[in-house]
């Protein structure tokens, strides 16, 4: 089959869910077929509402949207409310701004460096400011981006969190959390499989405050560890309300279990210096 017959099949199929925004394959990212960028979408969409009592007049702070399935899912959802996000991939950026025809929807493109993603970016992520003003947001909300970051910059991104955040409003964002009874079950060599990517084990190199699964590269794959995640929420001015803990590092489902990652709600309250 052609290119040009399977991007029209594409095309086809996406026009079976309008008015739900979907980019055509070369723009969605793992899990490429469109019913998983629909689910994943709408269980980000879930989480927000469950976890961070989002409602149509809730501003919304989505730091980096991808392939903007989070955004496509709220586009019918907020009415009288806003979503913002940042994003190092312009392709993404640029197709969101021109699709995604709702004056309170927002799309920003920054130069952010990633060994990853953006080795070429020209802005440290543990330098970078956002460009917000103070007390904007009601939400915050991070999908898999501090499983990619180290703990400079996640330090950096917390501070600025509890800065564009309003009084008491929440921050939501998941990780990889390194603790007795992950790494216990990783060395047991029931992490993820996926994850893994054929290594033995899923957390393979120790650091100060984080382990990674491969060496050169560190960012693919960051897991921080649990004691200097509470210590830096609380210096960051950042309460920790609930871990909803996830099946990366192969616990069971319970009915309690939303994300592949661990989910951490937290509230902005008085900041530790």
């Amino acid at each position: 089959m052609s290119k040009s017959h399977s991007a029209f099949r594409d095309y086809l199929k996406r026009l079976r869910y309008f008015p739900r925004i979907i980019p055509p394959f070369e723009l969605r990212r793992s899990g490429k077929d469109i019913e998983t960028y629909i689910e994943t979408g709408n269980l980000q969409a879930n989480i927000v509402r469950k976890y961070g009592s989002a409602n149509p007049g809730s501003h919304i702070l989505d730091i980096g949207c991808g392939d903007g399935r989070f955004a496509s899912a709220l586009a019918s959802f907020l009415k009288k409310g806003s979503y913002t996000t940042f994003e190092v991939n312009k392709s993404f950026v640029d197709y969101l701004k021109s699709h995604v025809k709702k004056k309170n929807f927002q799309f920003l493109h920054r130069d952010i460096y990633h060994a990853y993603y953006n080795p070429k970016g020209q802005i440290k992520a543990e330098n970078f400011v956002f460009p917000f003003q103070n007390e904007s947001f009601d939400i915050v909300f991070l999908n898999s981006i501090f499983t990619h970051f180290r703990p400079k910059e996640i330090e950096n991104y917390l501070l600025e969190i509890h800065r564009v955040l309003k009084d008491e409003a929440l921050v939501l964002s998941t990780y990889f959390i390194a603790n007795n009874q992950s790494l216990k079950l990783d060395r047991q060599g029931l992490s993820s499989k996926e994850l893994r990517m054929g290594k033995k084990y899923l957390l393979n190199y120790e650091y100060r405050n984080y382990w990674s699964r491969d060496k050169i590269i560190k960012e693919r794959i960051i897991a921080v560890k649990e004691s200097w995640l509470k210590n830096v929420y609380k210096k960051s001015g950042l309460t920790i309300e609930k871990i909803v803990w996830g099946y990366w590092c192969g616990r069971e489902k319970t009915e309690e279990t939303v994300h592949e990652q661990d989910l951490v709600i937290a509230r902005k309250t008085k900041r530790f210096s």
